[in-house]
């Protein structure tokens, strides 16, 4: 699983555009609930192309110069044979 935003790795933009891509479709996906972001909030989500490979989402932050952590933890999905994110 890749997380990417056409801003890089570091910007001072609000919000943040990030997109979520695995490498295989996978299920189990809750950004809500699997999308851990330190220091900020996630905001509106998308399933993006190819479903159930691609997610879209913002984060944000209230506060300036202020790094933002965005993760999604090992074993919260599945691909099409049980196998486990990692």
């Amino acid at each position: 699983m890749q997380l990417t935003s056409p801003y890089g790795l570091f910007t001072s933009r609000k919000p943040i555009p990030v997109t979520a891509t695995w490498h295989e479709p996978v299920f189990g996906f809750h950004p809500l609930s699997h999308v851990l972001v330190t220091n900020g909030v996630m905001l509106n989500f998308t399933a993006g192309m190819p479903e159930g490979q691609v997610w879209h989402f913002w984060v944000t932050t209230d506060r300036d110069l202020v790094t933002i952590v965005v993760a999604i933890p090992n074993g919260v999905v599945t691909d099409a044979v049980g196998n486990r994110n990692i």
